[in-house]
């Protein structure tokens, strides 16, 4: 449970931050991360679980938590972090704190 809030508490600091700087249209130092040069503020996912952002010329990333599932046949699709239920659809969803996204 603590890395849920962990987790939610750095998403809603990205989504703050990026709505700050696009409302102020800031442009901060880029990042470079496996030779990929990323914007200030830009958010990416180099892994299917780590989800990281540029902050004014440096690097934050942090691992994305899924929800527990009660189907004994849970799979990971490739590429995807978070295991499914056959059953339930394409998408699983992983929960940070009180947010909710699509993986």
């Amino acid at each position: 449970m603590e890395s849920f809030v962990h987790t939610g508490t750095f998403l809603l600091l990205v989504i703050t931050q990026v709505s700050l700087t696009v409302a102020q249209e800031d442009t901060g130092p880029s990042c470079m991360d496996n030779n990929i040069i990323h914007a200030n503020q830009a958010v990416w996912k180099p892994e299917p679980c780590n989800i990281c952002v540029c902050d004014n010329g440096h690097i934050l990333c942090d691992k994305m938590d899924c929800e527990m599932l009660d189907c004994p046949d849970a799979e990971i699709p490739p590429g995807d972090c978070c295991p499914v239920c056959p059953h339930s659809g394409p998408a699983s969803k992983f929960s940070v704190g009180i947010l909710s996204l699509l993986c």
